[in-house]
C-alpha cells in the first residue's frame, strides 16, 4: 500500500517534491521496522536529497526541521549497516553542504518545539502504518507537553475510532474542542467531523447540524489541508450503512482537499443542510 501511494504522489507532483519524501520516509521506517536495513538506505538518502533540493529551490525554511532529522536518521541507519559516522557524513555533505556541521544557534524552547513536532510526525507515520498502540503513545507524549493540544487529540480520537472505543473517540473530540482557541482554522471542521462520525456510528439524529457546521467552516480561507483518515475510513466502512459511509468520506476529501469541495453537491444532506 505504501508503495502505490508513492507511485501515485510521483505521479501527481513529481519524483522530487516533499509529498514523496514522506512516502519515502514512511516506506524506509517500515523497512527498517522489518530489518530490511538494506533496502531502506537508498530510500533515506533520497528523502534526504528531495527535501535538501527542494529547500535550495524554493526557499521553503520550514522543512529544514524534516531535511536534519531525516539527515540524522540517514546517519544513524549508515553506523548500524556498518560504516563509519565519518563516511556517512561525508555522504551527507555531498548532497546537503553544512547540514550536519551548522552551529545549533535556537535556544531551549525551539529545541523543545522541534523534538515535539518530530514526536508527532513520528506517530503520523506509526498510524499511516497501522502501528495504533505505538502511535497514541507517541501522541500521549504530545498531550502530556501540552503540545499542539486541539490537532492531538483529533489524532488520538482517529484511533479510538480504530480501536472500536467510541465513547472514548467522543472524549478526545471534546477534549479537542475544549483546546481549540489559537488553533489553525482547519482544525475545528476535524473535530465536527469527529463528532459527526461518533453520532453516526451511535444513531444520533445530529447530521444536519453539524454538516451546517462544516459547510460554514469550508468557507474559511485555509481550511482545507491535507488530513490521512484513510485508516478510519478504512475500518469503519463495514460499520457503517453505505450512504453514511459515501458521505462521510466525501467529507474527510474536502476537509483534505479544497478541490473536491463540489463532490458534496451529490449528496441530498449536504444541499440541505443550512448555511450557518
Amino acid at each position: 500500500m505504501m508503495r502505490r501511494a508513492l507511485a501515485i504522489d510521483e505521479r501527481s507532483f513529481g519524483k522530487d517534491h516533499p509529498h514523496v519524501a514522506r512516502d519515502l520516509d514512511n516506506l524506509a521506517l517500515l523497512l527498517y521496522k522489518a530489518g530490511r536495513l538494506p533496502e531502506a538506505d537508498p530510500l533515506l538518502l533520497r528523502v534526504v536529497i528531495i527535501l535538501a533540493n527542494f529547500i535550495r529551490t524554493t526557499g521553503d525554511a520550514t522543512l529544514a526541521s524534516r531535511l536534519k532529522g531525516a539527515a540524522n536518521n540517514y546517519c544513524q541507519l549508515q553506523v548500524e549497516l556498518g560504516h563509519s559516522k565519518e563516511e556517512a557524513t561525508a555522504r551527507i555533505e555531498e548532497v546537503a553542504p553544512g547540514l550536519l556541521g551548522e552551529p545549533d544557534t535556537t535556544d531551549d524552547e525551539e529545541k523543545r518545539k522541534q523534538a515535539l513536532a518530530a514526536t508527532r510526525d513520528m506517530a503520523s507515520n506509526l498510524y499511516s502504518m497501522g502501528e495504533c498502540t505505538q502511535a497514541r503513545r507517541a501522541l500521549e507524549i504530545l498531550v502530556r507537553a501540552e503540545f499542539e493540544l486541539s490537532t492531538t487529540y483529533c489524532d488520538l480520537a482517529c484511533i479510538a475510532m480504530i480501536s472500536d472505543d467510541i465513547p472514548e473517540a467522543e472524549r478526545f473530540a471534546t477534549s479537542a474542542w475544549k483546546n481549540i482557541a489559537n488553533s489553525p482554522a482547519y482544525v475545528a471542521p476535524r473535530v465536527i467531523w469527529l463528532w459527526l462520525t461518533v453520532d453516526t456510528l451511535t444513531h444520533k439524529s445530529t447530521k444536519q447540524d453539524q454538516l451546517a457546521l462544516i459547510k460554514k467552516a469550508l468557507q474559511i480561507r485555509g481550511v482545507p489541508m491535507e488530513w490521512n483518515l484513510e485508516p478510519v475510513l478504512t475500518h469503519l466502512r463495514e460499520k457503517l450503512a453505505p450512504g453514511d459511509y459515501r458521505l462521510l468520506a466525501a467529507l474527510a476529501n474536502a476537509l483534505s482537499d479544497g478541490s473536491k469541495l463540489p463532490d458534496l453537491e451529490a449528496f441530498p444532506e449536504w444541499r440541505d443542510a443550512p448555511s450557518v
